[in-house]
């Protein structure tokens, strides 16, 4: 299953302080998002994707590989790719007071911090700000955001809406896995 990522309320973080807009951190965001181009007919890419805040950084890399197999011996043989699929949280600059991570599993616990198992998890969430919504809110908005169409901006009004109550402060990365 691949993971999907959305990122909630980033038009905020085309307003710096000079636009005049109150920010409640203080310190702008930045989301970046990577990505390495593949070349010749094995197919390699990473894409990194992640959020600093005020010094603190989480990033999250994903990992795939597969052979085009332009001469076609691989597809008469029935295994046209091999496919490699990882996904890495590298939290040596992360900081528990500036950002904070929220996990969902597939056994329905939640866990807090960010000591995440990418193996298990079913949605990893990463604020710049402490959230007030219970473990069964967080599974009730991951089953919806599941389950929405696949038009653009479906998640992230869902996530905005139902688990942040509609507010366009807090700034958020989901990462949900389909």
């Amino acid at each position: 299953m691949a993971w999907n990522w959305y990122y909630v309320n980033i038009s905020r973080l085309n307003r710096g302080p000079e636009s005049g807009e109150d920010q409640s951190s203080g310190k702008p965001c930045i989301f970046y998002n990577n990505y390495i181009q593949p070349n010749n007919s094995v197919h390699r890419e990473w894409i990194t994707v992640g959020v600093e805040h005020d010094g603190a950084k989480i990033s999250f890399v994903e990992y795939h590989s597969y052979d085009k197999d332009p001469d076609g011996v691989r597809e008469d043989f029935g295994c046209m790719y091999d496919f490699e699929y990882s996904f890495t949280v590298d939290v040596l600059e992360a900081d528990p007071e500036k950002l904070f991570v929220y996990t969902l599993y597939k056994d329905g616990r939640v866990s807090r911090g960010f000591d995440i198992d990418t193996d298990n998890a079913r949605s990893v969430m990463v604020f710049v700000e402490p959230q007030n919504f219970s473990d069964a809110e967080l599974a009730q908005v991951i089953e919806e955001a599941e389950n929405a169409p696949r038009y653009a901006g479906a998640v992230e009004e869902i996530i905005k809406e139902k688990l942040l109550g509609g507010r366009k402060d807090t700034i958020c990365l989901a990462f949900i896995r389909r």
